[in-house]
């Protein structure tokens, strides 16, 4: 276990030439890995969604029984958010991502050749969403510790464009799998299994996973920024219990966003989960729906680097980028309930996935403004917990039994509401992001008043 734990803070003599350079290379660096890391734990996850037409064809299952073998997937998935996010910011961020990544491809490669049995698929699916559910919290402590408060929306828009590519290259690398595999299922497990085996060998070895471990200053430091790092040193001198009780337990903005964090869930999860099953239920073949997810997937792509860039452009306010998404999401998911032309359900999957990881995103991003960096992996994990176990879980359970019983209609009224849900939770953050941008500009202009009074002679305001 000492294989994870925290690198030791070294102090490395370096000109300011010389820190720069090493503090952009490894930032690089660790940003790469877990980039490419989470990329790749999508490869061994959304596999099952693709799959899940092929063994409804020839396995017989019934999309009850799909929702069953997913939810084994979230329900330990969204406990390990938690437990394991704690763990995250007191060990190697970085590193734990990699180990993970490993344990998760291995249980690919097993679960394809146990297909058939639901109670073997459902294990080793439980097993594998466990091993992944700190890849995202563990991610966001990473990149927290290497980039700076005014521009983590873009760094961490970035990274999640991560999701995306992964879940789009999804499709492809089961197609693939299947091809090599002579047709059998059983290879869309075992190709995206064997890539992540071999790529966890450079998440774990390449880069740090804060600047410290390479002789630099904190990324508080690094950028100047004051107020930032008040808040850390101040959490450094508590304990890891007292660190959760105050700054996540105790803090009602982070309870509120992991609320607003189950319904974004429950509009996602809804339509990346069944529009492989939703499309040929109208008449659609198979390879149309996988097309369908791929575009809802790369759609997401400039659509998640641009809202975290639009929100660190309007001051942190990531609330405010959220309604910006939510209302428009509104009437695109009523056309894409009611269309029969190909084209129009590409065209709003297109836009859905474009709109719907604006909040995905930014209700991370504004959790970690809210905590210090060693809460982030923790507080992350909590809203994860929320968003699996409620949003995710009603979506692939839930939604998947409505279906059966009672029709696609209803699938999409669930959606809306979620949606009008989210907008009331994200109203009440942005008026807080207000409060906290007013308060700010007001220290801002005292400081500055009080610096021009010392230029002119006098005393310093009370």
């Amino acid at each position: 276990m000492s294989f994870l734990d925290a690198e030791e803070v070294r102090t490395t003599p370096m000109s300011e030439e010389e820190q720069r350079r090493s503090f952009l290379i490894g930032s690089i660096l660790s940003y790469s890995a877990v980039f490419i890391g989470y990329l790749t734990m999508y490869l061994v996850r959304k596999d099952f969604n693709i799959a899940q037409p092929y063994l409804k064809e020839i396995h017989h299952f019934t999309n009850s029984q799909l929702g069953l073998i997913a939810a084994a997937f979230t329900i330990p998935y969204g406990i390990g958010k938690v437990v394991l996010g704690i763990y995250a910011d007191q060990k190697n961020a970085k590193r734990i991502v990699g180990v993970m990544l490993l344990l998760a491809g291995i249980c690919n490669i097993l679960f394809g050749f146990v297909l058939g049995s639901i109670g073997l698929m459902m294990a080793l699916w439980a097993l594998n969403g466990f091993t992944q559910s700190c890849g995202g919290p563990a991610s966001y402590a990473t990149i927290a510790r290497w980039f700076p408060q005014k521009n983590r929306g873009t760094a961490l828009g970035f990274w999640n464009v991560s999701h995306n590519v992964g879940g789009a290259l999804a499709a492809t690398v089961a197609i693939l799998g299947l091809t090599l595999f002579a047709q059998r299922i059983d290879g869309m497990f075992v190709i995206p299994g064997m890539i992540a085996v071999v790529v966890s060998m450079y998440v774990m070895f390449v880069g740090n996973s804060r600047p410290e471990a390479r002789g630099l200053p904190s990324v508080e430091e690094f950028y100047g920024e004051h107020e930032e790092k008040e808040k850390n040193d101040e959490a450094n001198k508590m304990s890891p219990g007292e660190i959760l009780r105050r700054y996540v337990l105790n803090n009602r903005f982070v309870w509120i966003l992991c609320a607003a964090n189950v319904f974004v869930y429950v509009i996602r999860i809804g339509l990346d989960q069944w529009v492989t099953v939703y499309l040929p239920s109208i008449g659609f073949t198979k390879q149309q729906a996988s097309t369908g997810f791929t575009i809802f997937e790369m759609s997401a792509i400039p659509g998640t680097f641009f809202w975290g860039y639009l929100s660190d452009r309007l001051k942190g306010r990531r609330a405010l980028v959220c309604l910006m998404c939510f209302f428009p999401l509104m009437l695109v998911l009523w056309i894409y309930s009611h269309a029969t032309d190909l084209t129009t359900i590409y065209v709003c999957l297109g836009l859905m996935g474009c709109l719907i990881f604006g909040p995905q995103l930014l209700i991370g991003v504004s959790i970690v403004d809210f905590v210090p960096k060693r809460a982030v992996a923790s507080a992350n994990g909590l809203s994860g917990t929320f968003g699996y176990l409620g949003g995710d879980l009603f979506a692939k359970v839930l939604l998947g039994r409505i279906s059966d019983v009672y029709g696609w209609n209803l699938v999409f009224s669930a959606m809306g509401f979620s949606i009008v849900c989210g907008i009331c939770l994200m109203s009440l953050i942005l008026i807080e992001e207000n409060r906290r941008l007013r308060t700010d500009t007001a220290d801002t202009l005292r400081l500055r008043e009080e610096l021009e009074l010392l230029d002119e002679g006098a005393q310093p305001l009370a």
